[in-house]
């Protein structure tokens, strides 16, 4: 549940606008073990038909989560004069994770049952310049934090990587510094962000020595750069695209095959661009690409796999005689590229194939 209240006021010749959130989310996680043999096949030219001849069944064991977050916000947007605003905030949450995890037996494992709360606030503030009605210059800073029970999961165990019972949420901030352009009278948006996100307080841990435990003493870095632009440059031509640029570094870590290696899942460089052009005759036609650099699966330059970069093309066609109804057919990755869409940390999850998908919209 999320609600937002929005109040807005002067105070001193000052122009207030508040806005006071609530959230409430509630998760549940049952998890059950499965026995099988495992079969291998080719992943892009696999045998549909290859017989499996082994049994999957349930172990008898399992793992249950039920997470409760709860969480308040206040943040003000303080017009001073026409040319400046600042803004600022706090949120706070408080995060309720119980776990329990149960052997074929019956009995509980991993020093279950367990329950940890953890409990944050983190703050966000921000100054706007506009030296023009039509443009403005920010900068900005906030602070975040993530849980060791954000993966629905608690232990005690000696296992030095599944130790998470006792560790503190992790902490981050990010700097950035921007501007944005409304263009040929408001049609179009530019946008450029110059940003560092650091992690100072990371999870991490010595996997040479077996007794050691997860620790707060690891540090990570992102720096990057986005470019942004939307809108339109004629009353029938639509443009949308972006470009990020990112550097991840494993800044320090207790285990030195990570020490100074690039940031798991963190493309370098990616691009998207679409654009549609209204015809005459109530039709519109429009296409577009998207390009995804190549990224890492985990931060081990030992153990590490990479999933190569990729280009993807969509296109798209429409009739639109009037605004209640509406005609559209979306074709996406044209050339049937054949990539990786997801990374984890000991699997890769191919993208998908050639695909159309015809839609009618009716308003009324």
């Amino acid at each position: 549940n999320y609600t937002d209240f929005t109040s807005r006021f002067d105070t001193w010749k000052l122009n207030h606008t508040l806005v006071t959130s609530l959230e409430y989310a509630h998760e549940t996680s049952l998890n059950y073990a499965r026995t099988g043999a495992v079969t291998t096949t080719t992943l892009f030219d696999p045998n549909y038909h290859a017989p499996y001849p082994f049994e999957i069944r349930r172990t008898g064991a399992y793992a249950e989560a039920k997470a409760d977050t709860l969480a308040v916000s206040l943040f003000d947007t303080i017009k001073l004069r026409e040319q400046w605003q600042l803004t600022g905030g706090v949120r706070f949450d408080h995060f309720n994770l119980d776990y329990k995890s149960i052997a074929p037996s019956g009995v509980y494992t991993n020093g279950s049952p367990l329950s940890r709360t953890d409990n944050l606030f983190s703050y966000r503030a921000g100054v706007v310049y506009k030296p023009k009605p039509f443009g403005s210059i920010y900068a900005a800073y906030g602070t975040s934090f993530n849980p060791s029970g954000e993966g629905l999961s608690l232990a005690t165990n000696t296992t030095a990587a599944a130790a998470n019972f006792k560790t503190d949420p992790e902490e981050s901030r990010t700097y950035e510094i921007g501007t944005k352009w409304d263009l040929l009278e408001n049609r179009l948006a530019l946008s450029l962000a110059i940003f560092r996100t650091e992690k100072d307080r990371t999870r991490t841990e010595d996997p040479t020595d077996p007794s050691d435990i997860v620790v707060l003493q690891g540090k990570q870095r992102v720096d990057g750069i986005e470019l942004g632009a939307a809108g339109s440059v004629t009353k029938e031509w639509k443009v949308y695209g972006g470009f990020a640029h990112m550097i991840g570094e494993v800044v320090k870590s207790r285990d030195a095959n990570e020490d100074g290696n690039e940031i798991q899942n963190l493309p370098e460089n990616s691009f998207t661009l679409w654009t549609t052009y209204l015809l005459p005759w109530d039709i519109e036609i429009g296409g577009g690409t998207q390009f995804v650099d190549s990224r890492f699966n985990n931060n081990n330059r030992v153990t590490r796999r990479e999933a190569p970069e990729y280009w993807l093309f969509d296109a798209t066609a429409a009739w639109i005689p009037n605004k209640n109804f509406s005609l559209r057919l979306n074709v996406y990755n044209l050339a049937e590229k054949e990539y990786i869409d997801r990374v984890g940390g000991g699997h890769f999850i191919p993208g998908a194939g050639r695909s159309a998908v015809l839609t009618a919209n009716l308003t009324f």
